[in-house]
């Protein structure tokens, strides 16, 4: 047996065991004390959560795009190989961040203000309605990051296609790449695929272990995304078997 499959079957050995000493030592009362404190938390510091977040975003995007800038013009202006191959992995690493660093903001700010959506009086509306300029505004400089992204990339290579503000840009700017960006785009897919039906798998199990009706729930839920996402990677996977990678 390969060394990786070991290593697999021993950390599969080890998150199983950490769920079930979890969900024995916690039990039903245990979590849900630990959830109820922790919804109780960030209800009652929402706003100062989305605001943190909403300035993290715009520090975050503007640090990311003046760096970009800087690394483009290095690379329009330098006439040296090796140099402009130098620029273009560090402004790769760069932008990979920045793209990864901006939609998890967006999503985190969604999460924070799902806090918020419980509204009991006037004062909890007038937080909600705060919370959600706050989102709006994390989304739209994130948004706004992530197209000035797709621009420099394009000043720095002409033969990229596409506008992340358009509807077809996945589209686009995967017939734009060449075979061997193709290959790590698909390969970082596959691999984010499986990553994912694993924290969903674990998941299921976690919430699985609160035995309640709103945990229940959850657990088909989670069941129910997992099932999707085989469905539809099924489903590409023989589409493309059929007609070939190429799109």
């Amino acid at each position: 047996m390969k060394k990786d499959s070991c290593l697999k079957m021993l950390v599969g050995g080890v998150v199983g065991g950490v769920i079930g000493f979890c969900s024995a030592w916690g039990g039903e009362n245990g979590f849900q004390e630990l959830f109820t404190g922790a919804r109780a938390w960030m209800g009652d510091y929402n706003t100062m959560l989305m605001g943190t977040l909403a300035v993290i975003s715009l520090c975050f995007s503007l640090f990311c795009y003046r760096k970009g800038e800087a690394y483009v013009r290095g690379y329009l202006r330098s006439e040296v190989d090796e140099e402009k191959d130098g620029i273009e992995q560090a402004y790769g690493f760069l932008s990979g961040i920045g793209t990864a660093g901006t939609s998890i903001l967006i999503w985190v700010g969604v999460a924070v203000f799902a806090f918020r959506l419980n509204v009991g009086n006037l004062e909890e509306a007038a937080g909600l309605l705060l919370g959600a300029g706050l989102l709006i505004f994390i989304a739209i400089v994130c948004a706004f990051y992530q197209i000035a992204m797709v621009r420099q990339v394009r000043r720095m290579d002409p033969m990229k296609r596409g506008d992340a503000a358009d509807w077809n840009f996945q589209k686009v700017w995967l017939a734009s790449c060449d075979e061997a960006e193709k290959h790590v785009i698909y390969e970082a897919g596959y691999r984010s695929f499986t990553a994912t039906r694993l924290l969903l798998m674990i998941a299921t199990l976690l919430v699985g272990a609160l035995q309640s009706e709103a945990g229940l729930l959850a657990v088909v839920f989670l069941t129910l995304c997992n099932v999707i996402s085989m469905v539809i990677y099924s489903y590409y996977s023989i589409r493309l078997s059929r007609k070939g990678v190429a799109v």
